[in-house]
């Protein structure tokens, strides 16, 4: 598994889970918003940990700064 995403990329990863778990745990019940916030906010989490995305890999996408 090869890194293929860069600082600004986890960033908004980053980003935008804290935004998915927020919204998914600050709501009343378990309904279906729930568990797709959380899924949405889980998996960028973990993108934006492991600095690997499957879709940019499938589509050949590279956002680390080049050396």
């Amino acid at each position: 598994m090869r890194r293929n995403l860069g600082y600004l990329d986890r960033g908004l990863r980053f980003f935008i889970a804290t935004v998915c778990l927020v919204v998914a745990f600050s709501r009343e019940g378990r309904d279906a918003w729930f568990w797709i916030l959380l899924v949405v906010g889980g998996v960028s989490l973990l993108s934006g940990l492991s600095s690997f995305s499957g879709l940019y890999q499938l589509f050949g996408i590279d956002t680390r700064e080049k050396k």
